[in-house]
């Protein structure tokens, strides 16, 4: 299973959109705590397209593209540029596992 992996987001490539998902326009992949994002940044608007179902984000690739981590209001974010190679995915949200309160939450970056 290939997956990418960006500070709080995971990528995970995936054969199928899961029926019921609805073509949306594009948005950032995540937002984080308020002061960054992660953005798909195709060369050619065509190159890419967003799905969205139950709150979950869906992406295909037609192109390679680079995914960024950016600031909002611009400047570069604390993670590097990922190229993301083409094909369909699925956004999730990175767990941690707090061993000492058997509880998982959300990395937030």
């Amino acid at each position: 299973m290939e997956r990418y992996q960006q500070g709080d987001v995971i990528l995970e490539k995936i054969e199928a959109l899961p029926s019921g998902a609805e073509k949306i326009g594009m948005k950032p992949v995540m937002e984080g705590e308020g002061h960054h994002e992660h953005v798909l940044c195709p060369e050619k608007p065509k190159e890419a397209e967003m799905y969205e179902r139950e709150g979950v984000l869906y992406f295909r690739l037609s192109a390679p593209a680079p995914l960024k981590h950016i600031q909002k209001g611009g400047g570069k974010g604390e993670h590097g540029t990922q190229v993301i190679e083409p094909g369909l995915y699925k956004v999730g949200q990175v767990y941690e596992h707090d061993w000492w309160t058997a509880e998982a939450r959300k990395v937030i970056d």
